[in-house]
Parts: C-alpha cells; sequence; structure tokens
C-alpha cells in the first residue's frame, strides 16, 4: 500500500516536471546550433531533435559517406594511390582541410582512409576516390545510390569533399539513418573512434576535434566517435556518438555559428553530452534532490525519475 502511494505521488511529480519543463529547455539550454538531433541508438528513438528533416548543407560530414562506400569496395587496404600536387594546389586554392600527407609518394588506403576520418583530408578523398573509380564523378553516383538503398531520401551527393555546392545537401534525419547502418561496421568505426594515427609515411594525423579539446579544454564524457564539418554556407557541423549508462547515443547537429577556428559545435556538444552525463550518474540518496536541486530543470526531472525507478529496483 505504501510502495503504490509513493509511486502514484512521485508519478504525480514526475508528470508536474515533464509537462512544466520539456527535457530540451535543460538539455539543450543555451546550444548555438541552428539544427541538431539526438537519439539513443538502443532503443533507434529520436530523444530531441529542432529541424532534424530541413535541408543542410553537411560540408565534412559527407566523408563519413566516402568511408563507408570505399570500405565497401576496397579488396585490401594495404595498396596505394599517389596524391598528386596538382590536385593539393586546386584544394588549397578552394579551402579545403588537407591530410599533410607528401605528394607524389604511395599512399596505402588505410593511410587515406584515416586522412579523411581524421584531419578530413579532401586530397585523401578524391584521391581515394579515384583509384577505387577512375574519376570523382563515379565515387559520387554509387554514393548517391548507396543513399538511396539505406533510405536517405532527401539527401543528394554532389562531390567527395564536402566543399559547398547548392546541389550537395542532407538532412540530419537522414544522417541518422545513415550511421544507424554504418555503425554496425566494424571498420568504419575504427576509422571513425581513433584520436590519433601514425602513417606508413611518418606522418601522424591528428582528429579534428581532438585539436579542438586540446585548445578549449572542454571534455566529452563516453565519446566514441565523430566526424566534424564546416563550410560558411553549412556553419559548424558534427556528428557525435557516445555511450553512457549502457546506451550508445548519437548526436548530430549543424548551423553552428562562428569562424573557421571557433569551436561551437563542440561547445554545444559538451553542454548535452555533461548534462546528460551528470543526470544519469545521480545515484540513490532519497529526496536529497529536495535540499539539493539543480539550477537545470532536465537534471531535476532526471534525477528524480533514477531515484524512483532505483528504489523500486533495489526493492526498498
Amino acid at each position: 500500500m505504501f510502495e503504490t502511494l509513493l509511486k502514484l505521488s512521485l508519478s504525480t511529480i514526475l508528470s508536474f516536471s515533464l509537462v512544466s519543463y520539456p527535457k530540451k529547455i535543460g538539455l539543450f539550454h543555451g546550444t548555438q546550433s541552428s539544427h541538431y538531433l539526438l537519439m539513443d541508438l538502443n532503443n533507434d528513438e529520436i530523444l530531441e531533435k529542432k529541424k532534424g528533416s530541413e535541408k543542410i548543407y553537411p560540408a565534412s560530414l559527407t566523408k563519413m559517406m566516402v568511408v563507408y562506400v570505399a570500405l565497401n569496395h576496397i579488396q585490401d587496404n594495404q595498396k596505394t594511390a599517389v596524391i598528386s600536387p596538382k590536385l593539393l594546389n586546386k584544394l588549397s586554392s578552394q579551402g579545403a582541410a588537407t591530410s599533410k600527407y607528401p605528394v607524389n609518394t604511395p599512399i596505402t588506403y588505410e593511410d587515406l582512409l584515416y586522412g579523411i576520418a581524421l584531419p578530413s583530408g579532401a586530397d585523401c578523398s578524391v584521391t581515394l576516390a579515384h583509384a577505387l573509380f577512375h574519376n570523382s564523378n563515379g565515387f559520387v553516383k554509387e554514393m548517391n545510390s548507396t543513399a538511396k538503398k539505406l533510405g536517405m531520401n532527401h539527401s543528394h551527393f554532389d562531390n567527395v569533399t564536402g566543399l559547398h555546392s547548392p546541389n550537395h545537401y542532407t538532412t540530419l534525419k537522414d544522417l541518422s539513418i545513415f550511421l544507424k547502418v554504418a555503425l554496425k561496421n566494424a571498420n568504419f568505426q575504427k576509422y571513425f573512434s581513433a584520436m590519433t594515427y601514425k602513417s606508413k609515411v611518418g606522418i601522424t594525423l591528428y582528429h579534428t576535434l581532438y585539436r579542438n579539446i586540446q585548445k578549449t579544454g572542454l571534455r566529452l564524457p563516453g565519446y566514441q566517435g565523430s566526424k566534424t564539418g564546416y563550410t560558411a554556407q553549412a556553419g559548424h557541423c558534427l556528428a557525435l556518438w557516445f555511450q553512457q549508462g549502457g546506451h550508445r547515443y548519437l548526436y548530430l547537429a549543424s548551423g553552428g555559428p562562428g569562424g573557421i577556428y571557433i569551436s561551437s559545435h563542440l561547445s554545444d556538444a559538451h553542454l548535452i553530452v555533461t548534462r546528460l552525463a551528470r543526470a544519469k550518474k545521480e545515484t540513490l540518496g532519497p529526496f536529497i534532490f529536495l535540499g539539493n536541486a539543480p539550477q537545470d530543470p532536465f537534471f531535476l526531472y532526471c534525477q528524480i525519475k533514477n531515484r524512483v525507478d532505483h528504489l523500486f529496483q533495489k526493492g526498498h
């Protein structure tokens, strides 16, 4: 009888919290990205989103599809290809990120894949596309075919670099559809989970996000892997997968403000991931929340819910 009354009473509190304070007020409060989507991969459930089905420019998030398509066509990752000086000069003049690999030097496909995933090397994307399909157009055609097969019905790729084109677009919802599949591929995870990599040509690569973390000191609890992107038209973009409390999450964002050296995408992710971690780390201590209520209403909701669940799971 007491247990029933207590559950009903706390259920009322929880209901009030949900009605008065939608989750996104706490979890996404103060974030800057114009578009975002948070998904629980365990349950295949979108927890929060803003403009998730609206067309965006993916910038270098494009390179996740490049790696995925390449992995489906590479038979031997120790085969080599050469980055041409002409290609490098062209990409540099367009403001594209490059890997810093030497030109006219045999680079293994494996090194090229890491060059795409970590420093977002457009030189590696184009070189690998040419090696596998003889030209970028054939590779892009395969990217669009793959997107269609996966059900990415609101996406179209125009290049392998992520450089801006009006005909190169997607949605965060489509990217979530893609990543739900891609993250089941152990090789795909391997490339996008690495933070550093020592290549066979002696160049050490660093993840773009790693550089930002070193610069800002921000942390992402439960980090598993990511890809960043930026163009003036796309803003700062981020695809992040992380794990907390036995659940795997996917966070996607685009339209982060600021110039190329600003880390608005990282600061947004830090807020969201840290808030979620804090909420989940709250442990049993009956009614402590009444005397130690956090400022963020989302924390309050999570703390109450976690403690109620824990009470009755333990049989108290």
